[in-house]
């Protein structure tokens, strides 16, 4: 059944004030053919008929009319329990379900095409989902906060997973996902923290900023050779992942990938990638043509043939204790190694120039640092949070250079 085109998900003033009650309290609109406003019961059976279920319908907040987002009236839908929909509805609203914490289990019909935005977020009892065939894609956000949601099924319909959909679900222990998906957005599945294992397929082609934030229990993650696209920090706070390989696929990979990955003891990029490499088994990710180490670990080797530390490359490798910098090096990038707490000393090479914004902010456990007479700039906050930081060791003769570029670090200058 295909929804009236002119029907819409958004409750205007004009359809409240031409709304009909039916005799739960339920609000339709005049042709029974949308539900404007749930029901502040334990239970309840949408009519037949009903086409759409508007957007907040039974938000246990607020019923937001057009575009407004203010509240109207407050419907306390906490105790919404069971609920029957229809198999002529077809569209589900924006928020439509959201915060309906006593809700544990829903059936969608077969004929729903459309679950908007925010749809059953914060329905914190919800244990199962089953999406329906004609559905396509998951908006974002429809799931997030879903605490007690364990099992999800996906129809083979579905191309998109949006933009924070299943955030904060931390029952989650293991996703599969169906081939025909080829796009999972920023946030998708952040904050899983129970999530073990995830399956992508290999339609997949784009994995977006977050999609994988601090889902730490995540112990292993196969990319597909279909991804060309891993956005920043996609995996970042993944504390128990230990193992990454980058396939042939793959063309970018955003900034403090694994940032916090504190057990990653293993990168390596396919030998047939044509934008990024491992050279001489360095166990980091290398942007080729600018010689870039962009991504890194606590068994990282840096090959002399590197020139640049990229933006936050060893963020969060607490358990980085010591690093070789090669006099190729010229440049280390902002936050490049933020939060590196395992570091106690470091010596920057005479090649290097520019040290970043952030680059060794929170090394709480750095002692010393040996900066040489080639660094012209160095960015704010360099070494903010390195509480035992007492030495900065810099060439004889250029304190006051330094006493420049590092004004508040002045008594912990040391000429050599």
């Amino acid at each position: 059944m295909q929804t009236d085109k002119k029907l819409s998900n958004v409750v205007t003033e004009e359809d409240r004030a031409n709304g009909v009650k039916d005799e739960f309290g339920a609000i339709y609109s005049p042709d029974g053919k949308r539900l404007l406003k749930g029901v502040d019961s334990d239970s309840y059976c949408i009519n037949p008929g009903t086409q759409v279920i508007c957007d907040y319908a039974f938000d246990n907040t607020l019923w937001h009319l057009g575009s407004h987002e203010e509240e109207e009236s407050v419907i306390k839908s906490e105790g919404l329990a069971c609920i029957s929909i229809p198999d002529t509805v077809t569209h589900i609203g924006r928020g439509a379900f959201s915060s309906c914490s006593s809700l544990t289990n829903i059936t969608l019909p077969k004929s729903v095409t459309h679950i908007g935005k925010y749809a059953f977020s914060y329905c914190t009892g919800l244990t199962s989902i089953t999406i329906p065939e004609l559905v396509t894609n998951i908006e974002d956000e429809v799931f997030r906060n879903c605490e007690g949601l364990t099992n999800v099924t996906f129809p083979s319909s579905i191309m998109r997973i949006g933009d924070g959909a299943f955030s904060f679900c931390i029952g989650l222990t293991s996703v599969t996902i169906p081939t025909s998906v080829t796009h999972i957005g920023i946030f998708a599945f952040s904050y899983c923290i129970g999530l073990t294992s995830i399956i992508i397929p290999d339609s997949v082609t784009h994995i977006g900023a977050d999609a994988f934030y601090d889902c730490r229990g995540l112990k292993s993650i196969i990319i597909p050779n279909s991804v060309t696209h891993i956005g920043d920090s996609a995996f970042r706070g993944c504390e128990s992942l230990a193992y990454f390989s980058v396939p042939d696929s793959v063309a970018r990979i955003g900034e403090e990938v694994f940032n916090g990955c504190i057990a990653l003891k293993r990168i390596k990029v396919s030998g047939k990638n044509n934008t990024y490499d491992s050279r001489k088994n360095c166990n980091a990710i290398i942007h080729t043509a600018t010689n870039t180490l962009i991504a890194g670990c606590k068994n990282t080797i840096i090959p002399d043939t590197v020139s640049q530390i990229g933006n936050g490359a060893f963020a969060g490798c607490e358990g980085l204790s010591s690093i070789s910098i090669p006099d190729s090096v010229k440049n280390i990038g902002s936050s490049a190694f933020s939060g590196c707490d395992g570091l106690t000393s470091i010596t920057i090479p005479d090649s290097v120039t520019h040290i970043g914004d952030e680059a060794f902010w929170g090394c709480s456990g750095l002692r010393s640092i040996t900066i040489p007479a080639a660094v012209t700039l160095i960015g704010n906050r360099t070494f903010y949070s390195c509480n035992a930081l007492s030495e900065i060791h810099i060439p004889a003769g250029s304190y006051d250079k330094f006493k420049k570029l590092l004004p508040d670090l002045e008594s912990k200058l040391i000429e050599d």
